[in-house]
């Protein structure tokens, strides 16, 4: 089964993903596209280096009789998309998520997600990411990554 064809509760049913989790792929696909490589699924909250190695052993696949795309081309693909895609859709735009957005695509707790946007709705909304910084101080540079990582922009 191809895993960016699998519904969750496919991914429940046959390989065992427990439902958040299979959630978080189905999102995560719906939001930034294709699952190009393994490793673009560990980039996926809750999925570590063993639970992948598991599911490719259990016969989970990406794009089923494609070869998928070199490392390059998968970065200038999702790329092309995360601009095309992203502009016009305000889900991953740091400036208008909500606190379920926070938390459930950069894994942040409640309190840290609600923190950002009180700082957030303080002066009007970030314009940077070094304002991140500086207004919601407990965001150091580690905190900053995650979220551009996970896939949210300024």
């Amino acid at each position: 089964m191809d895993i960016n064809k699998a519904s969750a509760e496919q991914l429940e049913s046959a390989f065992q993903v427990d439902g958040i989790r299979a959630r978080y792929i189905v999102e995560r696909r719906d939001k930034l596209g294709p699952f190009h490589s393994w490793e673009d699924v560990k980039q996926v909250p809750g999925f570590e280096d063993k639970m992948v190695e598991n599911l490719q052993s259990a016969g989970l696949t990406i794009g089923k009789g494609q070869t998928p795309p070199s490392h390059e081309q998968a970065s200038s693909e999702r790329e092309m998309q995360g601009s095309a895609g992203r502009s016009h859709s305000n889900q991953l735009n740091l400036n208008s998520a909500s606190a379920e957005e926070l938390e459930r695509v950069s894994q942040l707790d409640g309190e840290r997600a609600r923190y950002l946007i009180e700082a957030r709705d303080r002066i009007g909304g970030f314009k940077s990411w070094d304002d991140v910084k500086r207004e919601a101080p407990s965001f150091e540079e580690g905190m900053v990554d995650r979220l551009k990582e996970s896939g949210f922009r300024i």
